[in-house]
């Protein structure tokens, strides 16, 4: 499985509420060319523009170019995407264009509203951050799992942090909200590790989650600091640090405690070793066409193709196994020893035909053989997956069985010998 790396990020809060986080009309700024040899800008050519996040900017919001500020239909010419979002600027890419833009034209956006001038820039930088390391034009499943205080319970405050972090992600067109139903059997924070996180990742591509939001804080003095993890299903976790004041309006919320804290959930996984035993097939020379017949499946160019070469075997070249979308078995090894946690798992398995003399690849088949299984691990440990490929065209090419291997221990008896006095001794009886 893939490691896990955290990027912590210390944010400091230096925003100042923009007129959006009052619902105010579209946020517009101006563009000019990146580069300064450029005097108007096309379609696939680079802006710079004078927004950024403190304005609710993030990477992939799209603007709308015009040639005023009239804010009528027809003036807007052109479209551009923001691939990089700063705090004060950012750079967009030119996506649509009638005409050419010259610099200084208006580009305008829709606006962020927030109901909490506070806790705005906090959603804003997560946002970027969350959005940062994939392209801008990826729709992005994003799931709220809980803001828990200290202790790990669910309080007031956290009800209020996360129905605002909801309300102003919901406004990005990329980001679309996931509820998490698959994961309400499990309880893990932002600290958690280990087992219960590869967990939380199989529910995350079960639900096709693309990043899940767990937090804590702690309320010290004037302060409150957040720390909210943005977990990944690839692994690359990143960690987010913020911090905020404890007004007047927290008070009542942060003193509530809706739900007390629980213990984090107890993972049991099982052993398991998956082989893979590839077999490849002589072809004798009569088999030839034959086997070129059913390769090419009707295609006159392939079974010509293979007419021509002269191949004598036939074996699995390419070769996939993945274990809830994760590799199964390294590339150059046939088995591999993991760790299954209990519960259903699938298996996917494919190859192509590969067409050989002896030990040089002749010709590679464009067919894909793929079977999928689902495995459903009870209490069994000590698991052997074995997975079987044949190259010939029949309807078990892949086999995937699974047995529980039973260790048996050998015990060493000592013989024990018997030793006789030398001296007879007699026994009287009354």
């Amino acid at each position: 499985m893939k490691n896990r790396s955290i990027l912590i990020i210390a944010t400091a809060l230096l925003f100042s509420p923009c007129m959006s986080v009052l619902g105010a009309g579209p946020v517009i700024g101006v563009i000019t060319p990146a580069t300064p040899e450029r005097i108007t800008m096309l379609t696939k050519e680079k802006g710079l523009i004078n927004l950024g996040q403190r304005n609710g900017i993030i990477k992939g919001d799209i603007g709308s170019i015009a040639v005023d500020r009239s804010g009528a239909p027809e003036a807007v010419i052109a479209q551009c995407a923001v691939t990089t979002a700063g705090y004060q600027s950012s750079i967009c890419e030119i996506i649509t264009a009638r005409k050419e833009i010259d610099p200084g034209y208006p580009i305008s956006f829709d606006p962020v509203n927030s109901a909490d001038a506070t806790i705005y820039p906090i959603a804003i930088s997560m946002l970027s951050q969350i959005v940062d390391p994939y392209p801008p034009y990826k729709h992005l499943s994003v799931c709220m799992y809980g803001i828990f205080s200290e202790s790990g319970a669910a309080t007031g405050f956290s009800e209020l942090i996360e129905r605002e972090l909801e309300d102003i992600f919901a406004q990005k067109k990329r980001i679309g909200l996931v509820d998490k139903s698959a994961l309400s059997d499990l309880v893990f924070y932002a600290d958690s590790d280990g087992e219960i996180m590869k967990v939380v990742r199989e529910s995350m591509k079960k639900a096709a989650i693309d990043v899940l939001l767990v937090g804590r804080y702690k309320a010290s003095g004037n302060r409150i600091e957040l720390i909210v993890r943005a977990v990944e299903g690839n692994g690359a976790d990143r960690g987010m640090v913020f911090s905020l004041p404890v007004e007047q309006k927290y008070a009542g919320a942060l003193g509530t405690v809706i739900v007390a804290g629980r213990e984090t959930t107890k993972v049991e996984t099982l052993r398991c070793t998956l082989t893979l035993k590839s077999m490849p097939s002589r072809v004798r020379r009569e088999e030839k066409a034959e086997v070129g017949a059913r390769e090419s499946g009707g295609n006159a160019f392939t079974e010509h193709t293979l007419a021509k070469l002269n191949f004598n075997m036939v074996s699995p070249v390419q070769v996939k196994v993945q274990v809830d979308g994760e590799a199964g078995v390294p590339q150059g090894k046939e088995s591999q020893v993991f760790t299954l946690t209990k519960g259903v798992h699938r298996v996917l398995v494919s190859f192509k035909r590969g067409y050989f003399y002896d030990n040089a690849l002749l010709y590679t088949s464009e067919r894909e053989v793929t079977k999928e299984a689902v495995l459903d691990l009870g209490t069994a440990d000590n698991l052997t997956m074995e997975v079987r490929l044949n190259p010939l065209f029949e309807e078990a090419a892949i086999a995937i069985n699974v047995i529980q291997r039973l260790e048996r221990e050998q015990q060493v008896i000592k013989p024990i010998y018997r030793v006789q006095p030398e001296k007879t001794v007699e026994v009287f009886k009354d």
